[in-house]
């Protein structure tokens, strides 16, 4: 997850936000993982079925970053 997301949780959420949404980057960078070792095994099935929860996962971190009022 690197320093860009240390950046966005230090500096742009309050404290109680923090936790929630570096656990939804976390999984969503997992879910991208788990798509490049189905990929290299040739499983397509699976690339897909990550692909779907890595959609999910990343729509579940967009649900918690603050939006403009």
């Amino acid at each position: 997850m690197g320093s860009k997301t240390n950046y966005f949780t230090q500096s742009l959420l309050l404290p109680q936000d923090k936790k929630p949404v570096l656990n939804a980057a976390k999984e969503v960078f997992e879910d991208l993982e788990e798509i490049d070792v189905a990929a290299a095994e040739g499983d397509k099935g699976q690339a897909l079925s990550n692909y779907q929860k890595a959609v999910a996962d990343f729509d579940n971190f967009l649900d918690l970053v603050p939006k403009n009022s």
